[in-house]
């Protein structure tokens, strides 16, 4: 899940034959497809299967960007523009891929809208009171609910957008002023984000039961927010302050540490298990790569894992894991190809294989150059 605030690019990696035109799964990273006069594109979703990608593609960073929808055969499908918007761009997706919702850009204001593949797009309004814009960041997994967030009588609040109910403002932790929701789980019922609270800037989780609570911080000190949650809506990640996190079912917050050298990490992505964590990690050269982690290794530079599994990555840098689909079988993240930014989807051998407990000890043989990020 992205906000407007943090955009994240990417292209994709080992997609079927469809799209190489062999017959057998491609084990290298391959750029993903733009739409005409188009040089730049990011994928910022996945569906449950990893069947169908969703992002954008333009010219370049937030010029002429328009929401696409690729799918493993049917290529890239431009979602359209609502009328008198500029630009556009899809940042969550249903299960089945028939759902989307993202935000764009009206001369003098932004929105949320959501795609259908039955009804096209629809701009899904403001919060009472707004002057200000909309966003949405994620959507649930029959498409139903939307979450995100909208300029209100008071600030920026996080909404939760229900089919045939309209827009709740979802409120803010105790203190606060604003709230971003970031994400929702399967049935609609889990949202979490981060709001602003007395003691400055907090990770929330929302119910329809307990409304807006914070979640616990790694470290008393420093803020934190939740990007992504499973589908359960029992495990979320994000980060609390300089540490990428997990928070568990019982409340208690996980560390899952810092690429070697590096400063700061970042969750994004969340399996729908809750066991697969992608997301991005500052290394020992300064720059933000893509990493993932998982309980029976840790923290895992994905070069490293590209590196073990023999996978050809000439040109990229792979700067960021932006999306995991709910079957956790599919990662897609964002990267530099050759200079120019792209996607990527890379598909995970099954869980059966043993290759997570095989990358115990396994050092990256690879140069760490030219890697780069955004947060």
């Amino acid at each position: 899940m992205v906000s407007t605030f943090e955009v994240r690019p990417l292209a994709l990696l080992g997609l079927a034959a469809c799209l190489s035109g062999a017959g057998v799964h491609a084990q290298s990273l391959h750029n993903l497809s733009v739409l005409p006069g188009h040089a730049f594109a990011q994928a910022l979703a996945v569906n449950r299967d990893g069947s169908v990608v969703v992002g954008d593609s333009a010219v370049d960073f937030f010029v002429d960007a328009r929401a696409v929808r690729w799918t493993v055969c049917g290529g890239v499908q431009d979602l359209g523009l609502l009328p008198n918007a500029t630009d556009m761009l899809a940042l969550g997706i249903s299960r089945n891929g028939d759902a989307i919702a993202g935000f764009g850009f009206y001369p003098t204001r932004d929105f949320a809208f959501r795609w259908t593949a039955e009804g096209g797009l629809e701009d899904l309004g403001r919060l009472p009171g707004a002057v200000y814009g909309a966003g949405a960041n994620g959507i649930n997994g029959d498409g139903t609910v939307v979450v995100g967030q909208s300029h209100s009588a008071a600030d920026f609040h996080a909404f939760r957008w229900v089919e045939g109910q309209g827009m709740a403002d979802l409120g803010t932790l105790p203190g606060g002023t604003y709230s971003y929701a970031m994400a929702v789980n399967r049935n609609g019922n889990v949202v979490v984000g981060f709001s602003s609270c007395t003691a400055g800037e907090d990770a929330f989780r929302w119910t329809p039961a307990n409304g807006m609570q914070p979640l616990a911080r790694l470290f008393p000190e420093f803020a934190g927010a939740a990007f992504a949650v499973n589908a359960s809506g029992a495990f979320a990640t994000g980060y609390s302050g300089p540490n990428a996190v997990r928070w568990l079912p019982n409340g208690q917050v996980q560390d899952l540490g810092i690429l070697p050298g590096g400063t700061f990490s970042v969750g994004y992505a969340i399996s729908g298990d809750g066991k697969l964590v992608g997301g991005a990690s500052e290394d020992e050269f300064g720059h933000f790569v893509a990493m993932l982690w998982m309980p029976s290794i840790g923290m895992v530079d994905l070069r490293d894992l590209l590196d073990w599994f023999d996978i050809d990555w000439t040109g990229w840098q792979p700067s960021v894991v932006a999306g995991i689909s709910a079957d956790g079988g599919t990662v897609v993240g964002i990267g530099s190809y050759f200079g120019e930014e792209r996607g990527f989807v890379l598909e995970l051998p099954c869980s059966g294989n043993g290759w997570n407990g095989s990358m115990h000890g396994h050092g990256g043989g690879h140069g760490h150059g030219g890697g780069h990020g955004h947060h």
